[in-house]
């Protein structure tokens, strides 16, 4: 199963637990949103980190985490089995 997480802020570690125990058996992307931008990616998260793109400065720079658009959003969106936003 696909899952997308859109997190707007750093995961708390029930967060962290259930992504890293739904990680083990389904493909997960991670799309760091709002606050989840400011700081570093934490560590430990399975599967694929994309940052969405804005003017100002986020996490991605200089991190090799792939930037995206609103419309890369809504592929991920409407390809991914379950949509979760934390």
């Amino acid at each position: 199963m696909k899952i997308l997480y859109l997190l707007r802020k750093r995961p708390d570690s029930l967060i962290k637990e259930m992504i890293v125990e739904q990680g083990q058996e389904n493909d997960i992307t991670l799309v760091l949103i709002q606050e989840a931008r400011a700081g570093s990616v934490p560590a430990g998260l399975p599967g694929r980190v994309l940052a969405m793109e804005d003017s100002e400065c986020s996490v991605a720079e200089g991190m090799g985490i792939k930037t995206i658009g609103f419309q890369d959003l809504l592929s991920l969106i409407f390809n991914n089995d379950r949509v979760l936003c934390i």
